[in-house]
């Protein structure tokens, strides 16, 4: 019941995002935030078919990653024509719907520093009751 909460909305999202003519673009290419949509779509269903399985943990990790990135690129302004890529500026991200998108990165950063903290214990220990080989130690010291 718990995967099909998380695989209904993500495969809603894609087919919206794919056959929804307010996604596209006048040549009928996918606008900037229907790709962001549709990765986002994309990690809810890598979510649902990561749950109950003992790859949870991973799913959860890689399906925050797909949307923490595609939220990242959402930032960026990339016209179509040629101008050097930036960032939004604040004054147009807390005045439209891109302020959602910093949420991407700052649960990516939150997560990071989280799962971080909790195996730094596990990291220490392992690196204490690893041995060091005579080579490698003085290859490394010259």
């Amino acid at each position: 019941m718990i995967r099909f909460a998380w695989t209904a909305p993500g495969l809603a999202l894609v087919l919206y995002v794919l056959f929804a003519a307010s996604m596209r673009r006048d040549g009928g290419s996918l606008s900037p935030e229907a790709w962001t949509l549709a990765v986002l779509g994309i990690s809810l269903l890598v979510l649902g078919a990561g749950w109950s399985t003992r790859w949870h943990r991973s799913a959860w990790l890689f399906a925050l990653a797909l949307a923490g990135q595609a939220c990242a690129l959402a930032l960026i302004d990339a016209p179509s024509f040629g101008v050097y890529e930036r960032y939004f500026s604040w004054e147009s991200l807390t005045t439209s719907y891109r302020w959602l998108f910093l949420l991407g990165p700052l649960i990516q950063t939150i997560t990071a520093i989280y799962n971080a903290r909790r195996l730094r214990a596990i990291f220490s220990e392992g690196l204490r009751v690893l041995p060091v080989s005579p080579p490698l130690a003085g290859g490394l010291s010259s």
